[in-house]
């Protein structure tokens, strides 16, 4: 099948300088955003020692606490990001995830930290949503792939340098004992981290707003209703939805526990695990959207079926393998290969993601369409994935060598129900997402 490409005619787009300064803002606020959601995973031993949790507690506060309300008040976010200025509530999102940042590093107890990690959860709601819909509203729809990869890029980057920044703030507050008021290592991290955040919800305000492009064309599709239209193509999103669930199960799963794993297995420090996990994830990620960008682009132009859904497929197959040998490995170099190689195929495969919303979705779903994809991954997945790594380590026994274990477990039913959901839903993309890419391309 031979996919045309419309001639784009009378739709007017952000200028370079203006789009320029959109991609470099969202950007800097997915890093960010990243950065404050992922920081946790670094200090789960000091945080466990400090409040003496359990290992099902610190999957609480990593998965479940984070989207607590990022899935349920997203849903309300999305609808107001489809109808009103998106780069308001973008910067509203990015100083509340900021300060509650901040307010972890001051939590006295357990209660009190789980409150601050629902707080970042609310604000990063409205982060992607916003972003994506700017992003894909400042580029023609044949080349939106590669404006999301600027919110991938961030998203990847913030990851990485969660691990770096943090494990040389933390090594440097107990080499140096610094002390700000009375806080001191891992609250000190929250702080420094959260703070810079404040400033970029500045940076956002400021964004011009671009207009919606493909909004007359598509009004008999009931532009601002979601569920007839959800109804109406139901096996596709199940299978879209599911797929990026458990992408984001097992994803998150090795996200939350590798650092505890390498510390404990293999008695690395902090600062140790930080620096080359943080490059692992930030240069993995990077290469891994990439090519998995590329490869939604030019498969798409040359009409091969359900393109996206191809990649997001190819991605969870690379990551089988190390999956099966990361339990087997015996140095810390054999693990560290494994892991590059999951957080390469991870991107690759979860890339996808926030791309098919923009391709499957009219404009004014779009916001609705994302957050309720992040519902959706955030429940089954950001939540379910650590949680279930954390009680499966609770039940074998508090072992480092069950730790890579559990995450095996978890993570290889998920990997292979991505390729069932790509194998169902191979005929029925593009019958939903042609129509969507003719009006995005025609007279406004």
């Amino acid at each position: 099948m031979t996919v045309m490409v419309p001639t784009t005619i009378g739709v007017v787009y952000p200028g370079p300088a203006q789009r320029s300064y959109i991609i470099g803002t969202i950007f800097l606020a997915g890093l960010f955003g990243f950065l404050d959601r992922q920081i946790i995973s670094l200090l789960v031993v000091p945080i466990r020692a400090d409040l003496n949790l359990s290992n099902t507690q610190v999957s609480l506060l990593y998965g479940f606490a984070f989207v607590f309300l990022f899935a349920t008040a997203g849903l309300f976010i999305g609808r107001l990001i489809d109808r009103y200025n998106r780069r308001t509530i973008l910067a509203i999102g990015v100083a509340v995830w900021s300060l509650a940042t901040v307010a972890c590093g001051l939590a006295p107890d357990f209660n009190w930290l789980f409150l601050a990690r629902v707080i970042v959860g609310t604000g990063e709601a409205c982060l992607a949503p916003a972003g994506c819909s700017i992003l894909a509203d400042c580029f023609r729809p044949t080349y939106r792939s590669r404006a999301l990869f600027v919110y991938m890029l961030g998203a990847f980057v913030g990851l990485g340098a969660s691990m770096i920044v943090g494990g040389i703030v933390f090594e440097m507050v107990e080499r140096e004992g610094w002390a700000i008021a009375g806080i001191g290592s891992w609250r000190l991290v929250f702080v420094l981290i959260g703070a810079p955040g404040l400033l970029i919800a500045v940076l956002v305000r400021m964004m011009p707003e671009p207009t919606r492009k493909g909004i007359a064309p598509m009004a008999s599709l009931e532009p601002e209703r979601i569920t007839p239209y959800l109804r109406r193509h139901w096996r596709l999103f199940l299978a879209v939805y599911v797929a990026q669930a458990a992408m984001a199960f097992w994803s998150y799963g090795i996200h939350a526990w590798m650092p505890t794993y390498f510390i404990r297995r293999f008695d690395l420090s902090i600062a140790t695990v930080g620096t080359q996990m943080g490059f692992l994830l930030a240069i993995g990620g990077i290469l891994g959207a990439f090519v998995g960008v590329q490869l939604c682009d030019r498969w798409a132009l040359r009409g091969t079926p359900a393109a996206k859904f191809r990649v997001a497929a190819i991605g969870s197959m690379i990551a089988i393998p190390p999956m099966l040998l990361l339990p087997l490995a015996e140095a810390p170099w054999q693990a560290w290969a494994c892991l590059a190689v999951l957080v390469t195929a991870g991107p690759l495969s979860s890339s996808t993601g926030t791309i098919m919303m923009q391709d499957l979705f009219p404009n004014r779903m779009r916001g609705q369409g994302t957050i309720l994809m992040l519902f959706i991954i955030s429940l089954l997945g950001t939540s379910a994935g650590p949680l279930t790594v954390g009680l499966l380590i609770d039940r074998m026994g508090d072992d480092p060598a069950h730790i890579v274990m559990a995450m095996a477990l978890a993570s290889l039913p998920a990997l292979i129900l991505v390729l069932a959901m790509w194998l169902t839903s191979i005929r029925r993309y593009d019958a939903v997402r042609l129509p969507i890419f003719e009006a995005d391309s025609t007279v406004q």
